[in-house]
């Protein structure tokens, strides 16, 4: 590039221990304030990529139809989030969408009126998603009401099931059937039904979980923003730096990975990871971003509002305690002297109080398979499973026998192992047992490492069913770290109730295959 010269090859360094989840972007800022990426990648290459953006709603099939009136669903929020669109799906007709997003009340739905409209989006054409940017808390009792229609006569909608339970997040919540016979296509609403013994209407959503930024107290004129330790695998994907100041200002924001600091006393260091900088984002844009985080590491998140020389950041008090991933994580004050809007701060500092006000957006990335091998041979004679040594934390978030040998109810116990076993077999306390159950089994079942866990099951009707794995200490991964499953017997009969006793037969005969979904935490 001729601003910059010739760079000689002693300059050049190599990018060496990345991680296999980490991005590289590697970026030349010049003396005019300019950037320029190597990673600007002309629009006619073959380069495929995820976008950034938020989760996609895991909407009910379409059942039915119904024409002349409005139909939806409320639901609770199982944590902070932010609706980022809204669509009326087109199984029923291609007439435009007309689509409110209400949160009720104490006295609804008794008080069918008791309700504040949070968004309204009208006329939509056929294929578009409505932008409406909805945050709510968790908690709150969120109604989404939605049809397709040129008036009153024609609002069509696409029915699903009744009262469908869905995950959001990690959570499953439960779709309740709300409507209205009013026409949707002239504007909101005044009066809301509850009608839960019949199908939902089918409206569907873009969301993401959000960290909550409290309220505001004062307002500074230097980046300020806040860290924290990740308490689980994230992905952040939006950013938006709070308008309570300079609300028709760009924003400038910068993502950072701080090593080698404790968390709730005053800091100061040069020595971070820059992940993303964002200057001159438009003042009313939610800055779309994708950026891995690990259980553990320490992230921080700096900007302002304004020009150089003329910053502003809304502060809230601090430290403050906020729901990240289902986990209580603190926020601490991170602050920086340097110009952001020009280039990424060089130099941080943390400290308790007060907090800049930044919205994070995030997802968390879908839970991990444990890897168990093929199907190898069946076993018909008793419950078989597998024991292991956690090799970090991690949650345990379902299991499922697989029906490689059967598709008869499932019996599953799951135990954490005392120091005396293997020696006694007895020493290991119940974690978590359950009987004739049928499909994906979930539970919500820490684990620290170093604990020694064990997984015995069976599928049973008449006679027992076990898939064996290859092996009897079968070799694989846990969140990239290596874990042995051992094979684990009992005699006793799982399906009439909890086993009393846990036999270690590592070396001796091959492992009973019982999926599990976990993910990692700090």
């Amino acid at each position: 590039n001729s601003q910059c010269g010739t760079v000689a090859q002693s300059q050049l360094e190599p990018i060496i221990g990345v991680g296999d989840r980490d991005f590289v972007d590697i970026r030349v800022y010049f003396p005019d304030g300019s950037m320029y990426s190597l990673f600007d990648v002309p629009t006619d290459t073959s380069l495929e990529m995820r976008d950034p953006g938020p989760w996609d709603f895991p909407l009910p099939e379409h059942e039915d139809e119904y024409i002349g009136g409005a139909r939806g669903y409320h639901f609770t929020a199982p944590m902070d989030m932010r609706i980022s669109e809204v669509r009326v799906p087109a199984d029923v007709s291609s007439d435009p969408q007309h689509i409110q997003i209400v949160s009720f009340g104490a006295s609804w739905p008794v008080t069918r009126t008791d309700f504040t409209t949070l968004a309204y989006a009208g006329w939509a054409a056929e294929s578009d998603w409505a932008t409406v940017n909805v945050d709510i808390s968790a908690g709150e009792r969120i109604g989404i009401l939605g049809t397709r229609g040129v008036d009153a006569a024609s609002q069509a909608n696409s029915y699903g099931p009744v009262n469908p339970w869905v995950r959001m997040g990690h959570t499953d919540v439960q779709l309740i059937r709300i409507l209205n016979n009013d026409d949707l296509t002239t504007g909101p609403i005044g009066e809301i039904y509850e009608s839960a013994a019949f199908n939902i209407g089918r409206v569907d959503m873009r969301y993401e979980a959000r960290v909550d930024m409290g309220n505001p107290s004062t307002s500074y004129n230097y980046p300020r923003g806040y860290y924290f330790v990740a308490p689980r695998d994230l992905i952040i994907n939006s950013l938006f730096v709070a308008d309570t100041v300079k609300p028709n200002d760009n924003q400038h924001v910068q993502v950072i990975r701080i090593p080698d600091q404790t968390e709730g006393v005053s800091w100061s260091t040069s020595e971070f990871t820059t992940l993303e900088w964002l200057n001159d984002v438009p003042p009313t844009e939610y800055a779309p971003v994708r950026l891995p985080v690990e259980a553990g590491e320490m992230i921080g998140i700096i900007g302002a509002r304004g020009s150089s020389g003329d910053l502003s950041i809304s502060y809230r008090n601090g430290p403050a305690v906020e729901n990240i991933g289902g986990f209580d994580t603190t926020l601490y004050r991170l602050y920086s002297s340097v110009d952001i809007t020009q280039r990424p701060v060089t130099a941080i500092g943390g400290q308790t109080s007060p907090l800049g006000r930044i919205h994070m957006g995030y997802e968390v990335p879908d839970d991990l398979w444990l890897d168990q091998a093929n199907h190898d041979s069946a076993y018909t004679n008793g419950a078989r499973g597998y024991w292991f040594t956690s090799p970090a934390n991690f949650v345990m978030t379902g299991f499922e026998i697989p029906e490689d040998v059967s598709s008869d109810p499932q019996y599953l116990q799951i135990a954490r192992m005392g120091a005396g076993w293997p020696g006694d077999n007895t020493d290991f306390a119940l974690l978590d047992y359950t009987s004739d159950a049928d499909g994906f089994i979930s539970v919500n079942i820490p684990i620290l490492e170093g604990e020694t866990i064990g997984v015995i099951g069976t599928r049973y009707a008449t006679q027992n069913a076990v898939s064996y794995g290859p092996v009897p200490d079968y070799d694989t991964e846990m969140g990239g770290l290596p874990v042995t499953l051992h094979r684990l017997r009992t005699d006793e009969s799982l399906h009439l109730g909890q086993v009393s006793t846990l036999t270690d037969e590592s070396g001796s005969f091959k492992f009973g295959r019982i999926n599990m979904t976990y993910f990692r935490v700090k």
